[in-house]
């Protein structure tokens, strides 16, 4: 528990201070790992009680889905930005918003 705790403080406090967001760097693979960080982040939640983290969580939400195409609702993997409509994106871009939603619905 206290590694996990460990390694999700420093993904919300170092890794993604620059904008208070999950950081994406450039590169296909770069997007799914919102999606793998989000199902471990479930765990710690839900399962292990870890309920500070929600606010970060759902701030990730909030701000990657105001930033989609809103022509087509999808997302892209740099949440701080917008999404031009029509701009080319990887489906592993794409996916990070939708799991945090998935994992961490606005009615929890």
């Amino acid at each position: 528990m206290n590694n996990a705790i460990l390694a999700a403080d420093y993904s919300v406090r170092e890794m993604s201070a620059e904008h208070n967001l999950l950081p994406f760097e450039k590169g296909i693979e770069q997007g799914i790992y919102t999606a793998i960080f989000a199902q471990y982040m479930a765990m710690l939640v839900y399962d292990c009680g870890q309920t500070q983290y929600l606010p970060f969580l759902k701030h990730n939400i909030e701000v990657g889905w105001a930033n989609r195409d809103k022509t087509r609702n999808v997302c892209g993997g740099e949440y701080w930005k917008v999404l031009p409509d029509g701009a080319d994106i990887d489906s592993y871009s794409a996916s990070g918003i939708p799991a945090l939603m998935l994992l961490f619905p606005a009615d929890k």
